[in-house]
């Protein structure tokens, strides 16, 4: 029973993160979906396997999330949920937070003229055409892929 269970959990996992090999650098590992999903679903397979969704909160950030992308050819056009969230109640009035560290953004990368009209963090195609990895806004319960990071 518990060999069937442990097969089930990794067949999930194989589904959510596929044949991408974790990535990683002195700080953190990461992985990449090869599936989409809506934000709180891609947060929960996240941490289902011991990690959190990616955090950028700084240009070096930025870089290692790039060159991540940059060495998984598949994925690079494709736009990744990123762990921030538009936190919009009495007590924080639309304020940008690390959703798994409840901190708000000290540092941003938005996409030139982007509107801040949805709640949750995308992160832009990293190739030649004029996207360099900046930062949009998504509806969270459309499906994309995302990013997990864990500390090393």
């Amino acid at each position: 029973m518990q060999l069937l269970s442990f097969l089930s959990i990794f067949a999930v996992l194989a589904v959510v993160l596929g044949n991408n090999p974790p990535f990683q650098n002195d700080d953190f590992e990461y992985l990449l979906s090869n599936i989409k999903l809506p934000y709180l679903e891609a947060y929960a397979a996240c941490k289902r396997y011991g990690y959190t969704m990616a955090v950028e909160k700084s240009a070096e950030d930025t870089v290692k999330i790039n060159k991540v992308l940059l060495e998984s050819t598949d994925l690079v056009n494709e736009r990744h949920f990123l762990g921030g969230i538009r936190e919009n109640s009495v007590v924080f009035l639309n304020q940008w937070m690390w959703l798994e560290q409840g901190e708000m953004f000290n540092y941003t990368n938005w996409y030139p003229g982007e509107e801040l009209s949805y709640d949750c963090l995308s992160k832009h195609a990293v190739n030649n055409t004029g996207y360099e990895g900046e930062w949009s806004t998504d509806i969270c319960t459309e499906a994309h892929y995302f990013i997990c990071q864990k500390s090393l």
